[in-house]
């Protein structure tokens, strides 16, 4: 393989290509993608042995080279991106003094030596972070027979937030920034958070982490708001002049050191710990039976994590059980214990059921049964013929089923997603096991990783319901 510092450009209709190690940019399960200005990074995280871990690939589509481009691969990728760019265009024009003479063609493709990846840029590192963290965000799995300890939603958000506005990320998303998109429905949590921060209610391993990301997030609430002109008037309610003054304390609060903690706390902190590194072990009698009434006959499917919310469903292959005997249909989707919702509150869920050699399926909705732990249906059968899948989807405007070879090799994919997930789970109880007996260690105060794939824990990961180490 190729060293992913050699950057390969290419121009492909529209977009011009940038592919470290000749690994061309792909978006898929393995594969995030963080939107930039004008185009797209695609960040490997080692799910898979086709794109290595820390791997940054993209792409974009505009006139001029955006300058993320720049702050990610080097100037000299600028230059090799602009000449491309200038071929195309003289290509496309064609030669003004000689019609006779040949039409340039832009060459298809150039490598440029570089140090991106050796020595990666302060914001190379926060990009791909990012790009982690957004993964994370949409597709942790959740299975049931053997769980993996799930990271807080909100501090996964607010960690995100603060990555956007580090390093020189905020000139790599254009107008409007990236902040208000990752904080959307988790803001409210901020104020919270940084109360129960200074209440010394966070432990050795991230209060220290938690007051950076809690300080970039707040003063980001507070920007471009007038401190003098929060007093309350006939335009401003009291009660949101009195949130605004409280970002304004709850920032400067949290700016002061962080009070030292005697070793008392640090044990009492340890034995929290030991709990963390039980979260997600399975208990012997937690395996999922099949459901009641699937018969002997029920087969099995998969859920495609793409067309579902993260956390609702359980995600172990073959989650799914269904029957379709004498003229009746039987489903049955297990629910994650991490959906923790009233029925009312879950999203709408549906199967669609597809038979061989139709294009169009027969849908069925999905409803809680009395245990509150499976989604069931069971309804009459209008068609005849053999079922092909049973795609589960809880999520809006989904995307078309996979059938087939493209289904199969999605379970792959899903397994081996899940497997990276545990992985990084584990990293995280190692890095409990050697942080507690130490007093002053934990999380650096920077989000920034010192690598591309150092595999440092979120701290989403160490605080919150997920790891018993709770705020």
């Amino acid at each position: 393989m190729a060293s992913l510092d050699d950057v390969a450009l290419r121009l492909d209709d529209g977009e011009l290509l940038i592919a470290p190690g000749g690994i061309e940019p792909r978006e898929d399960l393995m594969h995030p993608s963080l939107p930039v200005d004008g185009g797209r990074l695609c960040a490997g995280l080692g799910i898979d042995r086709d794109v290595p871990a820390g791997y940054l690939g993209g792409g974009f589509d505009t006139d001029e080279v955006p300058l993320w481009v720049e702050l990610v691969y080097g100037h000299e990728v600028v230059t090799a991106a602009r000449d491309l760019l200038a071929a195309r265009r003289a290509g496309s024009r064609g030669p003004a003094s000689d019609p006779a003479a040949p039409i340039a063609v832009p060459p298809p493709a150039v490598t440029v030596a570089t140090t991106w990846f050796s020595r990666p840029s302060p914001t190379a590192r926060c990009l791909h972070r990012m790009a982690e963290g957004l993964w994370m965000r949409r597709y942790w799995p959740s299975p049931v027979g053997s769980p993996i300890a799930r990271p807080d939603r909100d501090l996964l958000a607010v960690e995100l937030a603060s990555l956007s506005l580090r390093a020189e990320a905020p000139e790599c998303f254009g107008p409007g920034g990236l902040t208000g998109v990752l904080l959307d429905g988790h803001a409210a949590a901020v104020p919270e958070l940084a109360r129960r921060v200074l209440e010394g209610r966070a432990d050795e391993t991230s209060q220290r982490r938690l007051r950076v990301i809690l300080r970039d997030v707040l003063a980001w609430l507070c920007e471009g708001q007038d401190l003098e002109a929060a007093e309350p008037d006939a335009d401003r309610e009291r009660g949101d002049a009195d949130e605004l003054l409280e970002l304004y304390s709850l920032h400067d609060d949290l700016a002061r050191p962080a009070p030292s903690r005697g070793w008392e706390q640090v044990l009492e902190e340890i034995g929290r710990a030991d709990v963390a590194l039980a979260a997600g072990a399975p208990a012997e009698d937690e395996a999922p039976g099949p459901p009641a009434g699937a018969g002997a006959g029920a087969s099995r499917d998969s859920v495609d994590w793409e067309v579902n919310a993260p956390g609702l469903l359980d995600t172990d292959t073959g989650a799914v059980v269904w029957s379709a005997d004498d003229g009746e249909l039987r489903v049955t989707a297990p629910l994650a214990p991490s959906a923790g919702k009233a029925p009312a509150a879950l999203p709408h869920a549906y199967a669609r059921v597809y038979f061989e050699g139709e294009d169009l399926p027969a849908l069925v909705d999905l409803h809680p049964d009395a245990s509150g732990r499976l989604l069931t249906a069971r309804e009459a059968l209008e068609r005849s013929g053999r079922v092909e899948c049973v795609d589960v989807v809880s999520v809006p405007r989904p995307m078309p089923a996979l059938r087939g070879p493209e289904r199969a090799a999605m379970v792959g994919d899903q397994e081996a997603a899940t497997e990276w997930a545990r992985r990084r789970a584990e990293d995280v109880y190692d890095f409990l096991e050697e942080t507690f007996p130490y007093e002053g260690r934990g999380l650096p105060d920077d989000p920034v990783p010192e690598g591309l794939a150092g595999g440092e824990p979120w701290v989403g990961q160490l605080v919150g319901p997920s790891g018993d180490l709770s705020l």
